[in-house]
């Protein structure tokens, strides 16, 4: 679970936030699912993405670059409903806590997102891969990563997420998830990635 200090004025710092706890998940999805919360759907996620954008500006910002490259808007919805999911999972277990979830630098995100990016080519090139087998490869990878570090999160995600042809590795909202998890989980190894 969480582990911390404080800093010079007594706040608590967050160093490690995972695994997110069944009850935050399930919270996450109660929520912001517009099937279980069909009459509220719409204001949830307002109302997280104001959170997002006033707490995690950076995030945000490398967020919606990383999506206008994408085919179409409906991709786009797919994926940012799961980091709105991951986002409110990952407040409500810092709220549990009695933390604040952490502001990540502008630097650090940035850095992230390239890495992801050097990743792929550099995979595909040592695998003689073409950009879309790196990518699907790295997809798998991330994948098997989440799983393993967050198995009661994954199990949830694909009860609400999956169906009887469920294929993970193709489920933009869970990718969404993934992506965004991936991201805090290294954001929060280090102090030094969050933004005083």
């Amino acid at each position: 679970m969480a582990e911390g200090s404080k800093d010079q004025e007594g706040e608590p710092i967050i160093y490690d936030l995972f695994p997110i706890g069944e009850k935050s998940v399930l919270a996450a999805f109660r929520d912001l699912s517009p099937i279980q919360n069909s009459s509220g759907f719409q204001a949830e996620a307002d109302g997280e993405l104001d959170i997002l954008s006033q707490t995690n500006p950076h995030v945000l910002k490398q967020v919606v670059q990383s999506l206008l490259t994408l085919p179409s808007k409906e991709d786009g919805d797919q994926i940012f409903g799961g980091i709105l999911v991951c986002h409110r999972a990952l407040r409500k277990e810092a709220e549990s806590q009695g933390v604040q979830l952490p502001t990540l630098t502008d630097e650090f995100t940035k850095r992230h997102y390239e890495k992801e990016i050097d990743n792929i080519l550099a995979k595909g090139k040592e695998k003689k891969l073409s950009i879309t087998q790196a990518m699907r490869l790295s997809k798998i990878q991330m994948l098997s990563q989440f799983e393993n570090l967050e198995p009661q999160f994954s199990e949830i995600a694909k009860e609400q997420l999956g169906g009887s042809d469920w294929h993970p590795e193709e489920n933009l909202g869970y990718l969404g998830i993934i992506n965004f998890y991936l991201l805090f989980k290294e954001g929060c190894k280090d102090p030094k990635n969050f933004q005083q």
